[in-house]
Formats: structure tokens, sequence, C-alpha cells
């Protein structure tokens, strides 16, 4: 890892299968590692699962001090910049099914029947489903299946992306464990078979997504993402994937720059500000697009950006000078409404806890 750990405080636990410690971490980079001690076949023999792992600070500076408070369940952090608080336990975070609130481990939380909260030792519930040693879905939540599958059904995030013919893609999906294992499934478009994405030389699996070397037309379809953790299966994300034809690209590409010639010549004839009925800079993003597809270098990326930059600076040069005095002659319209837009947008960027990676990934 690129950190290193700077303080640790601990906290004795009671779940359903007995007391259990979880360990709050600080680093010196200002995220805060949630880990639990799991007794295998011995109280000595430990495992050591990763719940969270959560950037509390605003900036990568260390944690000093750590304290809890068991009575506010709150985790109080000290550091350079002042004192943030976290709570102790977020159950809701882990989903909304039953097996989801089990893989998770977390002996601060239980399914209650409905959804995934706080575990009180005191209350004696028939539905409430809790497993830390084993995390065994299977055997927890047998007959809440039903409902899970409801769950997974209005949680699954579907999107739709789109590739150029013979450029790279990258299908990302991270699980919420790092213990599950990932598999990818692939229907082509107007197809009902389904086949299993297998790696090749175009077609490489990362522990992030999926990528897609040289596109071809036939990957284009459906990538379902699942993962498998205990024998439970789970559909985490659908992709659709729209390959765009190479040379169809590059014929409205041509298109747009013989139309940016014929409008430049048609203004050069007319003279007396006979002007095209659109500037020609609101439909070149075409070659801008394509030019990042076909340049993976960042220093190529660097150098497109400062072009499309400058033609910018200069299209605004070339601005008509009607227009600025037009601006000045109306102070309190749309430029003040952009600036109270602005402001607002600044405000509303203030958040307590940044950069969250999933629960029970790394």
């Amino acid at each position: 890892v690129d950190y290193q750990f700077t303080q640790i405080v601990v906290d004795r636990v009671e779940a359903e299968d007995g007391q259990y410690n979880v360990m709050f971490i600080g680093t010196d980079v200002g995220t805060v590692l949630k880990v639990v001690s799991i007794p295998r076949e011995t109280w000595r023999d430990l495992e050591e699962v990763l719940l969270e792992e959560v950037a509390v600070l605003r900036d990568p500076i260390p944690i000093t001090t750590l304290k809890i408070s068991t009575k506010q369940q709150q985790l109080y952090l000290g550091s350079s910049a002042g004192v943030s608080q976290l709570p102790l336990h977020r159950c809701d975070v882990y989903g909304r099914a039953c097996a989801e609130c089990c893989l998770a481990r977390d002996p601060y939380c239980a399914w209650d029947g409905f959804s995934c909260s706080r575990y009180f030792p005191t209350a004696k519930r028939r539905t409430r489903r809790q497993d830390i040693r084993n995390g065994d879905p299977l055997t927890q939540c047998s007959d809440q299946q039903h409902n899970d599958n409801l769950h997974e059904h209005e949680d699954l995030e579907e999107k739709v992306i789109y590739g150029v013919e013979n450029s790279t893609t990258f299908l990302e999906c991270v699980p919420k464990s790092q213990r599950a294992l990932v598999y990818w499934q692939f229907q082509r478009h107007n197809e009902e078979h389904k086949q299993e994405v297998a790696a090749d030389e175009r077609v490489l699996g990362t522990e992030q997504g999926l990528l897609l070397r040289r596109l071809e037309r036939g990957d284009g379809g459906t990538y379902t993402c699942q993962t498998v953790e205990h024998g439970y299966m789970q559909t985490v994300l659908s992709l659709t994937l729209e390959v765009i034809d190479a040379e169809h690209l590059g014929e409205l590409l041509h298109r747009e720059t013989d139309g940016e010639l014929g409008g430049g010549g048609a203004r050069a004839r007319g003279g007396h500000g006979l002007a095209a009925p659109h500037p020609p800079s609101h439909k070149v993003w075409y070659r801008d697009f394509l030019q990042l597809i076909n340049h993976p270098n960042l220093n190529t990326m660097d150098e497109l950006c400062e072009q499309v930059w400058r033609r910018e600076r200069r299209q605004r040069k070339q601005r008509p000078p009607h227009a600025s005095a037009h601006a000045h002659a109306n102070p309190h319209g749309t430029g003040n409404k952009w600036k109270h837009l602005q402001e607002s947008k600044k405000g509303r960027n203030r958040r307590t806890h940044e950069n969250e990676r999933a629960p029970r990934s790394v």
C-alpha cells in the first residue's frame, strides 16, 4: 500500500455469535480503515476482514489522534487541520438485501427483516439475520431470496457507452468485496444467447473492470458484470456498448470539415456582415473526440487540449463588437445570472467525507 498507519483504536462489539474486536486505523494520508478480527477454527487463528476505507480529511495529511465514544457511537479524529468525526457504523451503505448485509460481516449491523440496520443485543427478533464468523448468506437468508431478487432488480445500474471501431474501451465494474469473484457475460444485439467473456489478446480482465482493445463491430451488445461470494451470485452492473463504425465517423468528420470551409468561403465572398447560421465550432467536437481516442499518450492529449483552448480563445476574440456592447448595456442580465450560478456551485461543493471507497473493498 502507498500509506502508513499512524493511529489505532479498538472497540469490543457484541454480535449474535460472540464478541469481536473492531479496529479503526488512521493513516498518514487522511484515511481510516475499519477492520474486524474474526477467529477461524480457534480464537488464536484470526482472519482480518476490511469492512471500510473512508477518506475523512479533505487533504491527504496524517491522522494524529483517534478516540472512540461508545455513548455517542462516534469516532473522533484529530489532525493538523482540526477535528473530524465519523460514525462507528453505517449499515445502510451495505445494501438493501439480506445477503449483502450478511456478506458485510460487520458486527455493528444485522438484517432486521426490512433493511440492514444497527444490531442491538437486547432486541430479540425472529427476522434478524447476522453471521460474522462465516458470512454465509445461503444459510442466513434462504427465506429472503425473493425480496433480495426484487432489490437487486431495483438497484441494478444500467449504462450505455459508446466506442469507436479499432479503438480501446474500458468497461468499469468494481465489486463491493475484494473477496468476490467477478464474471462477465455478453449478449449481442438482437440475440437471446448469453456467453461468458473469456480473456484473450484483445480482452483483458482487471480488478477495476474489462479492457477491450481494438474494438470490432461484433463487440456491440450488453455486458453484464456479476460477482460470486460464498456461493451467492449478484448482478452488479449492466452495460450496453454501442460500437461506432470508423468509416461512418470518418464521413461525419469530412462532412463537418467541408462545411466549415464552405461557410468560410461564403462569408469571404458575401462581405458586409453576411454570417453563417451556426459557428463552425459547435460541431468540431467529433474531431476532438476522435483524436483523444487515437492518442492515448498523455503528452499528446495535453497538446490536443491546448489546441482546443487556443481555438476557443481565438473564437472569443473574433466575436462581433456589438455582443460585448450589449453585455455592458445590460449589466443586470445574463452576466450576473451566470455569476450567481457560479457562486451557488461553489457553495455546494463542500462535503464532509470525500472519496469514500465502497464497503468491503480495498
